[in-house]
């Protein structure tokens, strides 16, 4: 499983969730094949890792996609929620 850097995301603190669009990530060296089915999200403070699983990708009205939802593999009270990475 790939581990992705918060230093490559934003923080939105309610409702505790990082989010960045696809193609910042592959900007950074981080490519679709790493994250499509899951990852690691490392803290860029701590070393903190938590992993996330695919939850769900959100489809438009033409079935384009336009966003895939990750959410904790653990949920005993995770300190982030969500992780939402956007189809740009």
């Amino acid at each position: 499983m790939a581990y992705i850097s918060t230093k490559y995301m934003h923080y939105q603190k309610l409702p505790r969730s990082f989010f960045q669009e696809a193609s910042t990530l592959e900007g950074n060296g981080v490519p679709f094949s790493a994250w499509k089915d899951g990852f690691t999200l490392v803290s860029q403070w701590t070393g903190e890792t938590i992993e996330f699983l695919l939850q769900e990708v959100t489809r438009d009205r033409e079935g384009e996609i336009v966003a895939w939802n990750y959410v904790p593999a653990e949920m005993d009270e995770p300190r982030v929620k969500s992780v939402i990475i956007l189809n740009d």
